[in-house]
């Protein structure tokens, strides 16, 4: 009787190790399909990032374009003329102050 019992507890034993395998097998592979999948979600980050950098650095180049528009003084000096009224001034209309 002792050798089917011990036999039953090795097939109970062979069972449980069968089981506890394949569980850490199946837990690895979800684990690598986890890692897989964050790799993939932040590649696509990265693609969006360098995106909106490249956006941002087209709408920098034009905000200096347009800040030199304003500021040249060809416009300056036409709007000063046209919609201020204003003109040069005489040599008798500039005073210097000294210290």
């Amino acid at each position: 009787m002792k050798k089917s019992r011990s036999s039953k507890h090795k097939a109970k034993r062979f069972g449980a190790t069968y089981f506890l395998y394949v569980g850490l097998i199946i837990l690895c592979i979800v684990g690598m399909a986890a890692v897989r999948l964050n790799v993939v979600k932040m590649s696509y980050k990265v693609v969006e990032a360098k995106l909106t950098k490249k956006k941002l650095k087209k709408e920098i180049l034009k905000t200096k374009l347009q800040k030199s528009a304003l500021l040249a003084p060809n416009r300056i000096e036409r709007l000063a003329k046209e919609e201020f009224g204003l003109h040069k001034a005489k040599p008798k209309q500039i005073i210097t102050v000294s210290k």
